[in-house]
């Protein structure tokens, strides 16, 4: 008797759960009107995958050309120019009739200036002081101040730190602190910036982690993981594969360009849907663009407890054979990064005019000096 009620109790149990296994897992019928919505609005959402993307540059001509049609007068008040900025700017909107926003009010300029040069807003009794100058120039007096103060160059700073890509690597240590110092330095000494970049890219020293400048040459040495056989023994690097790298790197931060696809092969039948310029780049250019940096040598430390090699310490100097892709001996030749270079040796010619080293004319300022 209790074995049958158990058998009762445990069939009307399996029903009910099994109905509701049932209706959890059964959907609802959908309407069709909304089923046909919902299906209008996902071909809404991916239809501009498969079409053409409208070209932005052309699309803001034309509707600059549009609208300035139905001006009249075109620039009503001529702003000073004072550099060759304004003279970019100013000269284009004048030419081209577009009408430019007024000047700013001294309200607005106190903020925006603190804002661009310190990324800070000015105290409130920094912003009265301001308002309550009538001297004539005193726009000019303030960002002469700003731009002399620590506030601009520690902001300034970071900046090119970004700009250079040596802050905030894995496992630089102080580096980092170093370059930064090195950046805010230059920028209160109102250094030129051709100066800044003459020093990154002839930097010399026996240590790249205690001399800032040479951070970028020295984060681009190439490790072969081969087991050196002696402290002597250049084959543990790839000096080209690091000139290479470092010709990416600088083309990228200084020319606003990438190289890395013509450091491999000709951009033709590659790029022209890419960067139209690069297109008609070829291989051969890059390896001239990287022979300016031919004489450089990248010689890693030698440990000896170890007996091993190490990319912490580092001598930079001038001392290398060229770029020579036959033999680059006592360095590894072969390319651990790239397809096979093509066995020839390149002189320096820069990559987008083509112009060649002075040296004649180098080499006689320098003995007249």
């Amino acid at each position: 008797m209790v074995s049958s009620i158990r058998i009762v109790v445990l069939l009307i149990f399996g029903t009910s759960l099994s109905c509701s296994l049932f209706a959890q897992t059964t959907p609802a019928p959908v309407p069709a009107e909304k089923a046909k919505k919902t299906e209008q609005m996902i071909e809404d959402a991916h239809r501009g995958i498969f079409q053409p993307k409208p070209n932005a540059a052309s699309e803001a001509g034309r509707v600059t050309n549009q609208v300035t049609k139905g001006l009249a007068g075109g620039v009503a008040v001529r702003i000073a120019r004072k550099n060759l900025v304004d003279e970019q700017i100013f000269g284009r909107m004048e030419r081209d009739r577009i009408p430019h926003a007024a000047m700013s009010t001294d309200e607005e300029f106190v903020r925006r200036v603190y804002m661009d040069a310190t990324g800070q807003l000015p105290a409130a009794e920094v912003v009265r002081q301001f308002l309550n100058n009538k001297e004539s120039g005193k726009r000019d007096k303030l960002i002469d101040s700003l731009v002399a103060s620590d506030e601009f160059a520690e902001q300034w700073g970071w900046l090119w730190g970004d700009l250079f890509r040596v802050l905030g690597r894995s496992g630089d240590g102080n580096q980092g602190h170093l370059f930064h110092y090195w950046n805010k330095e230059w920028l209160h000494a109102d250094r030129p910036y051709n100066d800044v970049v003459h020093d990154l890219f002839i930097a010399a020293a026996k240590s790249h982690s205690a001399i800032p400048a040479t951070n970028l040459i020295g984060r681009n040495s190439y490790d072969t993981n081969v087991l050196p056989m002696s402290a002597d023994d250049f084959s543990v690097g790839n000096r080209l594969d690091a000139i290479d790298d470092f010709n990416i790197d600088t083309g990228r931060i200084f020319l606003g360009l990438n190289f890395t696809c013509i450091s491999c092969h000709d951009g033709a039948g590659h790029l022209e849907q890419i960067n139209g310029y690069l297109a008609s780049k070829t291989r051969a250019e890059f390896f001239r663009e990287s022979a300016f940096m031919g004489k450089l040598r990248t010689l890693v430390d030698w440990g000896d407890r170890g007996k091993n090699t190490g990319n912490s310490d580092q001598v930079i100097d001038d001392g290398g054979p060229g770029y020579n892709t036959a033999d680059d001996s006592p360095w590894m030749t072969t390319s651990l990064s790239r397809m096979p270079r093509d066995g020839k040796t390149y002189e320096p010619a820069f990559i987008l005019t083509g112009e060649k080293p002075r040296r004649a004319k180098t080499l006689e300022r320098l003995s007249r000096a």
